[in-house]
């Protein structure tokens, strides 16, 4: 779970800052003020929830080029990876899926299994070596229930609501505070400050930070 997890949320931090990049870039040749208070709650909650989306959206490729996940189907020939697969299909369609998910193993020592995907019908679980090895084939079919039930209960799409709501939260707070900052340090003939690239610059810093925290 781990896995999935930090995946999504790596994903998500560089999908956000690469968002926050393009806000600050389009919004004032838009002429909206990036910094007004209503105009940034709106635009931070749009595209906090969007890049949420993106990076569900992006989670089986993701995790695919990540951990160098190899896919298996009923003609694999090694048979012990078609029992896998044929497993994933039995439990499937008991837990009411409308697809069978791709199923995946990756080379790693430590024992571990995720689920991930951006839909019951586009889904992928995958599991390592090392689990595989080290439990017997009821040990991982508990494991493959366990993370069958994570798509069939639409977990993926609860944590992105979620995250949604995180990244609007932090786009809007790493902009105040980066506003205040601002303001703090201009003279007062209004000269100085940070300037354009050094808000966009803090700005970014501040999100990075906050997501950790939030995440």
């Amino acid at each position: 779970m781990l896995k999935r997890i930090g995946l999504f949320l790596l994903t998500n931090i560089l999908v956000i800052l690469t968002v926050s990049l393009v806000l600050n870039i389009v919004l004032p040749l838009l002429g909206i003020n990036p910094r007004g208070m209503w105009g940034l709650a709106v635009f931070c909650g749009v595209f906090g929830m969007t890049g949420a989306f993106i990076s569900l959206a992006m989670s089986r490729w993701i995790a695919k080029q990540a951990y160098n996940i190899y896919l298996v189907d009923s003609h694999t020939q090694d048979y012990r990876s078609r029992e896998i697969y044929d497993m994933i299909v039995r439990l499937s369609r008991k837990a009411g899926l409308p697809e069978v998910p791709e199923v995946g193993i990756y080379e790693s020592a430590e024992p571990n299994a995720f689920a991930t995907g951006p839909s019951k019908k586009k889904s992928l679980v995958a599991f390592s070596s090392g689990l595989l090895n080290s439990m017997n084939k009821e040990q991982v079919e508990a494991v493959a229930a366990h993370e069958v039930s994570h798509i069939a209960s639409g977990d993926m799409v609860t944590m992105t609501l979620l995250t949604g709501i995180a990244n609007a939260l932090v786009m809007f707070l790493a902009r105040i505070i980066a506003g205040i900052i601002d303001s703090a340090i201009r003279g007062d003939d209004d000269e100085g400050g940070l300037g354009y690239f050094g808000y966009m610059i803090v700005v970014m810093l501040l999100e990075t930070v906050l997501m950790l925290l939030a995440s």
